[in-house]
This record gives structure tokens, sequence and C-alpha cells, in this order.
């Protein structure tokens, strides 16, 4: 029997709580690229909290069998507020809380002790699934278009702006349609409230959109070719083109044969130390020609005063977009504006009062 093989002895752990699940981060690797994160949340045997590189959470259970240890999915995290009757069961419209979960692994555990297979039947909802395939919505493949986009981008400020495309533009109008029934006139509707007063936006949106229908053509969900978020499928006949209704709005910048006057006076405003470190950071920016990122997260760990560089680590994807680690020498104004940051030697070089790093905008 299966149940007779089930682990009696699992790892004992503190229970978490919804607020410390609710912050669970992806891993971060040494070559700063993120990695999933599984953590045991206690209140039930071998259950697990699985955090993914594109921020999507899920509940994994790990039974012993035998000498295995098979994940079984038990669903999504919702750490959100549900309706009464939900709340009260502990569930979520799009998801499963803490508590929730704890109650499924152990009904999972007791029916595993009873006999269930949980690797069969899992094969034989595969197998059903399969046989529906064609049941999926755009919400579901745009989920996984995420998370191939997530393992392939360098900054997760990339991630969190598809994210935010899809909740709210995108999937408020097609989330719940199947990929097989879409049309350009569902692509057309998510674009006409916001071409002309949001039109780079709009743009990017459609782009994400056709490579969304490409995954699912990919996979055999529509005929090959048929993408009706194609722009060139018909939508491009309903709206204007970009060009007669946005104009591209560059950064305000600096002339650069003003720089001799302009820096003094950047450089009073960090008088006295500390009083402005946007401005140090600024300066220092300037010196260094970094990213305004890379300059405002800039870490003593980086700094290297006897060698007079700045070593600015490779594809840190919370901070750097670079795939190579950058070695920047530093002017002796540069290193004065470092020295004058305060006789700490750890941590962020310019920082809030608080402690905290300068906003980026």
């Amino acid at each position: 029997m299966v149940g007779q093989l089930v682990g009696l002895m699992p790892k004992q752990v503190k229970p978490l709580t919804e607020l410390a699940v609710k912050n669970l981060k992806p891993k971060q690797k040494p070559d700063g690229t993120l990695a999933k994160n599984m953590v045991l949340v206690g209140g039930c045997p071998n259950l697990y909290c699985c955090v993914k590189p594109s921020g999507s959470t899920s509940w994994l259970l790990r039974p012993l069998i035998g000498t295995r240890r098979p994940e079984i999915g038990l669903g999504t995290y919702s750490g959100g507020q549900a309706t009464q009757k939900k709340r009260s069961a502990g569930e979520h419209s799009t998801g499963m809380t803490l508590s929730a979960a704890r109650r499924a692994g152990l009904k999972m555990l007791d029916d595993i002790k009873a006999g269930m297979d949980p690797l069969a039947e899992k094969r034989r909802k595969r197998s059903e699934a399969a046989s529906k395939s064609i049941d999926v919505t755009f919400s579901e493949l745009a989920q996984d278009y995420v998370e191939i986009k997530a393992a392939n981008w360098k900054t997760t400020k990339q991630v969190s702006r598809l994210q935010q495309f899809l909740r709210d533009y995108i999937n408020p109008v097609v989330g719940n349609i199947l990929v097989s029934d879409l049309e350009p006139a569902h692509f057309i509707a998510i674009l006409k409230p916001i071409w002309t007063t949001k039109t780079g936006t709009a743009q990017k949106i459609i782009r994400h959109c056709e490579h969304i229908v490409n995954l699912g053509i990919r996979r055999k969900l529509r005929p090959t070719g048929d993408n009706p978020a194609r722009w060139q499928s018909g939508i491009d006949i309903e709206f204007p083109s970009p060009k007669k209704v946005h104009t591209v709005q560059h950064q305000r910048s600096v002339d650069w044969r003003l720089m001799p006057k302009f820096m003094p006076k950047l450089l009073e405003l960090t008088h006295p130390v500390g009083a402005k470190p946007e401005a140090a950071c600024l300066a220092f920016q300037i010196l260094t020609i970094a990213r305004p990122s890379e300059a405002r997260l800039a870490d003593w760990s980086e700094i290297d005063l006897e060698q007079k560089c700045w070593f600015i680590p490779k594809n840190d994807a919370a901070l750097h977009k670079s795939e190579y680690e950058w070695t920047v020498p530093l002017t002796p104004l540069a290193i004065k504006i470092l020295k004058a940051q305060g006789p700490k030697r750890s941590g962020l070089i310019f920082a809030l009062d608080s402690g905290k790093a300068i906003p980026d905008n």
C-alpha cells in the first residue's frame, strides 16, 4: 500500500505566519540571477511555499513515498482579501491562503495513508488536461509567458511592468477568453481606451499580446499563422498611426558645455555632509558615467579606494542591466565624494536618513 510507505518522521519547523509567507522572495544566486525558493511553512508536514523568479508563488507538498519525495502541487498562493464566504474557508478566488494550504496538505497526507497514489492521480489529471488542452484561457497562457520572460530578462522591473500590463489593461478584457476563441476585436477593445493618451504603453501591450498568442500557436492552441493580436491582422485599420497621435518627448538634459558651472552648484547641495544624498549620488553618477540605478544602489563592497576603482557586479537582476562586470576608474573628485559620505564603509553608499535607498524617480 502507498500509505504504508509514507514517512512518519517529517522535519519539524516553526509554523510561518501569513505575513512571513507574503514577504518571501525568490533566491538570489551569487551571479545576481534569481532562482526558485522553497520554504517549509510548518503546520503540515513537508508543506512548502515555492516562490519562482517571476514572483509567482504556489504550494507544494513533498511526502516521502518509498525513497522518493514527489512534488505535489496544491495550488497558487493568495495573500489578498477574499469574499466573506471564501474567507471563512481560508480560500481566495485567485489562490489559496496559508491556512487553506495547510488543510489541503493534511487532507492529501490522509489520502495517501489511506492508499491513494498521488503520482498516478497526477498522471490521470494530466491526461485529462491534454485531451482538453484547447480549453486554455489567455490569462493562463500569459502566466506561462511571464515565467518564460522572467528567466530571460535582466531586471525584475521588466517583469513587474509586464505583470502590471496584464493586470491593469489586458486580462480585464481577454483574460477569461479561451485562446482558441480570440479575435482581433478583443485586442482592439484593449487598445481603444489608451491609444491616443498612452500610445507608448499601448504599443508595448499589443506586442506582448502578439507574443503570448504566438506561444499559444506554438502549443497548438490555434492554427499556425492565425494570430489575432498581430498589428497587421486588421487592428491597424482601427487606429491612426502612432506618429500622428504621439510625439516622443526626450528627458531634459544639461548641455555638456555647461558642466563646469553645473558641477560646483550641484556639489554645494551636498553641504553639510549628508544634507542632500541625492545630489552627492548624481555627482558620483556623472563622474563615473553610470546608470542611475547603479549609482543609487552602489554598495561599499563594490568600492576599492586603494585601487581607485568601482567594480559594478554583472547582471544583478534587481539593479543592473549589464551581463558583464564593469571596472570603473574613480577620479579624485569621485573619491572625495565617497569619503565625504561618512566613516561607515558597509551597505549603501548613498542613502536617506532612514537608511533606505534613494527613490528612482
